[in-house]
């Protein structure tokens, strides 16, 4: 499982590190009232996100044992069982890292209370209004 959190992590950070870095330009543009410009780079920073996470989810699916093996192989069975974890476990981190860049986002427009998944709350995401 360790093997899996590390990979996870991995990507997450990559996910972080889009958001973070535009997470200046966003709160400026949104703050100069340039919110076409702030749609923009929401636009980019899912992109980003998706393409990374897409990449990542191909290549750890077609070559799992590339990605085990870097953290050590201990048995046949081990391998057998690492492999299917890293399949289910890491199938679907594309949504992961999109909702984190989303409550970057939100975060860096003042608007953090708007994600309730992000503190564990049950509830749909919201999604900001046109307007906005």
């Amino acid at each position: 499982m360790a093997v899996l959190c590390q990979q996870n992590q991995i990507m997450l950070n990559i996910a972080i590190g889009l958001a973070a870095g535009a997470q200046p330009i966003v709160g400026y543009n949104y703050g100069a009232k340039k919110y076409a410009w702030v749609r923009e780079l929401l636009k980019l920073m899912i992109k980003g996100t998706v393409i990374v996470c897409l990449i990542c989810t191909v290549l750890f699916e077609a070559f799992p044992l590339v990605f085990i093996q870097m953290f050590g192989a201990d048995g046949e069975l081990y391998t057998q069982f690492a492999v299917l974890c890293l399949r289910i476990y890491l199938s679907l981190i594309l949504f992961t890292c999109v909702q984190k860049v989303c409550a970057i986002f939100l975060q860096s427009i003042g608007h953090a209370n708007a994600l309730p998944s992000e503190y564990g709350e049950p509830g749909l995401l919201r999604v900001l209004p046109p307007g906005a």
